[in-house]
């Protein structure tokens, strides 16, 4: 039951006893042997007089673990018992004469014990009390001559705190060694050290250039002829202390063909004489690097070419500053222009759409800006440019640095494309002027050989019934002819820009009850008529005469493709308007052919008289009051035409 000692050892030269830095576990070890060999009766006073000298306490306990002898005993372990009371007692007997000795008493035996039985030496670690307060202990135990044991003992508790701080700092210098290694291996790096006395190199870490015993003679015909001279004056500038540091890099033969290193030295100093002793450096290959920075040079070049070639420029501005800068050397734009003098020379026309792009741009909104604009630069002709830029670069906070972009000029692929689609656009006129013609011609020769026709044979009708048949025919083909005749004109005056539009305040429900009353007798016998309108009516504003005609054409449609089942007709209240719809159970219209409904002389059943110019003419009207229009459809169900005005109704109540 004892504690731990400060490190050293005994010279058994002399009697004196000298302490030296070694471990304590090396100095019970070489305590224990010494007594062990020099134990017997006429040096006991003398091996006695040493062991009172040492740091330690010391017991000596025949095979039986019975006490024979305690030296320099231990008042934090003895407490109250007193000395006499322990010689010639059992150790075992020991651990119940004091409750705090309890716990560090069966250590010191069980390893006592174990000495006996194995004839080893036990080295171990205990806790103690001494006034409920705990201290720290070495201790160990030896053979002893042939029949005894020694037990060694010292209180380290005082310098508990020393070494934790010790350890602390190896386990530091452990972590950053360790940190230093897994660095270099992340960078691929490796490291060596040039031994100035031995003049020649080893590696620190990782395969290095200079290998196990290379001199620098060595090293140096391993380099490129070029590189020799600055890598032997950097090692010089290092011994001699002109430099502390240094970096090249250099070019080395390997397997016949040249690699590229990077090479950091520094010089260590010796602390006693402040003399340069070694260096220290770290290799990086960077073939691999310097050939990719050749072919992006090269790629630079080309790219240089092709810019000027193609009268490109490209510019970098800072999101911050809104500075352009980076402009290359063929660009108009002078380095340094801020963005709002270059917004100025942009056409008015086109302002929104670059603004609206680099602001976007700035506010992380867009990724991407590509816009062709007008521009006209300072003493020069307006010309069209496109404009590509993208972010280049985020700060720390992820906001938008830096965009990059590219300007070019396409003013003549503008002219021309221009100029190719006022050919198409004259083109494709041409060709709908003739198949207007065409159609026209067909639809009105139809009603007109009908009237012409019939009015004929009424001269030589032989009765009345057969007479008033072809008054309705000819009536049928009048209302046909009219109609026609009305789209034409309307379809003309919608290209001209000249359709004549109306607005007045108006009952929308008079609108419905006048068209429900002519169509009550148009629809077929086996349909019925429905109108469908909200509980609340209301008044609007609008051309109540082209706002009928859209209507009109629906319900004309409804009429000649349904045979049976409804036709619904009517209109709801929606958010910042009203919808109108015209539904039928119908015929419906095929899938592939729902999207060409509104398109001018789009006819998919040519058993049925039509001009195909209505539904175009809906769809102008609407537009025109800034609606929407479309159609759903299921074949052989029916379909439904609505669309939506824009407005703000007044409810009646």
């Amino acid at each position: 039951m004892f504690y731990s000692i400060s490190n050293f050892i005994p010279t058994l030269s002399q009697p004196a006893i000298c302490v030296g830095m070694l471990g304590f576990s090396a100095l019970l070890f070489v305590t224990a042997v010494f007594i062990a060999a020099h134990f017997h009766k006429a040096r006991y006073n003398k091996i006695i007089s040493l062991l009172k000298v040492l740091p330690t306490t010391s017991v000596i306990f025949d095979k039986n673990l019975r006490i024979l002898e305690i030296i320099n005993p231990s008042n934090k372990i003895l407490g109250e018992i007193q000395l006499t009371q322990l010689k010639g007692c059992m150790a075992y007997d020991t651990i119940n004469m004091h409750p705090e000795l309890t716990e560090s008493g069966k250590v010191i035996c069980k390893n006592a014990k174990s000495t006996v039985k194995a004839n080893t030496i036990n080295k171990f670690e205990y806790k103690t009390k001494k006034d409920g307060i705990a201290f720290l202990a070495k201790g160990l135990t030896a053979p002893f001559l042939k029949h005894y044991v020694i037990f060694l003992s010292q209180d380290y508790s005082d310098h508990l705190e020393e070494i934790k701080k010790v350890n602390k700092k190896e386990e530091e210098l452990i972590k950053l060694k360790d940190q230093l290694s897994l660095a270099l291996e992340a960078g691929k790096t490796s490291a060596w050290c040039y031994d100035i006395e031995k003049q020649h190199f080893s590696s620190l870490k990782g395969e290095t250039l200079s290998e196990e015993g290379k001199s620098l003679k060595e090293m140096l015909a391993a380099m490129h002829p070029d590189d020799r001279q600055p890598f032997k004056q950097l090692i010089k500038d290092l011994i001699n202390g002109v430099k502390n540091k240094g970096m090249l890099i250099c070019r080395f033969y390997q397997n016949g063909k040249i690699e590229w290193y990077e090479t950091y030295a520094i010089a260590s100093k010796s602390d006693t004489s402040n003399t340069v002793t070694q260096i220290i450096g770290t290799e990086k290959k960077l073939t691999e690097i310097i050939s990719k920075q050749k072919e992006l040079k090269d790629a630079q070049s080309k790219l240089k070419i092709v810019f000027e070639s193609a009268d490109m420029f490209s510019w970098e501005i800072d999101a911050k500053t809104q500075v352009f800068n980076h402009i290359n050397s063929k660009s108009i734009l002078n380095e340094g222009i801020v963005l709002a003098q270059y917004l100025t020379y942009v056409h008015p026309d086109d302002l929104y759409l670059i603004e609206q792009g680099l602001f976007g741009l700035f506010d992380g909104k867009k990724r991407l800006m590509d816009i062709h604009v007008r521009m006209t630069f300072p003493e020069k002709e307006q010309r069209w440019y496109q404009i590509h830029a993208t972010v280049s670069d985020y700060d720390s906070y992820g906001d938008v640095q830096n965009i990059i972009g590219i300007q070019r000029d396409i003013t003549e692929i503008m002219i021309s494309n221009e100029m190719i689609a006022l050919r198409k656009k004259a083109e494709e006129s041409n060709r709908l002027k003739s198949a207007f013609l065409a159609n026209m011609s067909h639809e009105i020769r139809t009603p007109l050989n009908a009237i012409v026709g019939f009015s004929q044979l009424i001269v030589d009708a032989d009765t009345q019934v057969e007479r008033d048949s072809y008054y309705e025919i000819i009536e049928s083909n009048n209302e046909l002819l009219l109609q026609l005749i009305s789209d034409i004109l309307d379809i003309s005056k919608i290209e001209a820009g000249e359709l004549d539009y109306t607005y007045s305040k108006f009952d929308l429900a008079s609108v419905f009850e006048k068209l429900k009353k002519i169509y009550k007798s148009k629809i077929p016998e086996n349909v019925e008529l429905i109108t469908e309108l909200p509980e609340e009516n209301c008044m609007i504003t609008l051309d109540k005469n082209r706002l009928t005609q859209v209507i009109t054409n629906f319900l004309n449609n409804a009429c000649k493709f349904t045979s049976n089942g409804h036709i619904k007709m009517g209109y709801s209240y929606i958010e910042n308007g009203l919808r109108f719809f015209v539904e039928d159970t119908g015929k419906g219209i095929e899938k592939e052919n729902l999207p060409n409904v509104f398109e001018r002389f789009a006819k998919f059943d040519p058993t049925v008289t039509g001009t195909g110019l209505g539904l175009p003419i809906c769809k102008s009207i609407i537009n025109y009051f800034e609606g929407q229009i479309g159609a759903s459809s299921e074949f052989g169900k029916g379909s439904e035409f609505w669309f939506t005005i824009p407005c703000t109704p007044i409810i009646l109540k």
